[in-house]
């Protein structure tokens, strides 16, 4: 599943946070209060707790590239919430 969507970020306990997508969450099997790996640079990538194959981290990866180039060129649709499987 692609996903397009805005958060905010917000301001608690002397740090940011920002919401990922519930549809993510429940994909990965992510409840409230679980610990995610963070990997930051000029983009942050969220990696779930549960291992990986490399063959869909460098899809994913891969996606994220098209992703940041569309959502910073405002090239994709109005309604970008719920796009399909790619």
């Amino acid at each position: 599943m692609v996903q397009v969507v805005n958060r905010s970020i917000i301001a608690a306990s002397g740090s940011y946070q920002v919401s990922v997508p519930i549809e993510w969450a429940r994909q990965h099997y992510l409840k409230g209060g679980e610990i995610v790996t963070l990997i930051v640079n000029d983009v942050i990538v969220v990696l779930p707790p549960h291992p990986l194959d490399k063959n869909r981290i460098t899809r994913a990866l891969d996606d994220a590239k098209t992703m940041a180039v569309v959502a910073q060129n405002d090239i994709s649709p109005k309604r970008p919430d719920i796009a399909e499987d790619i």
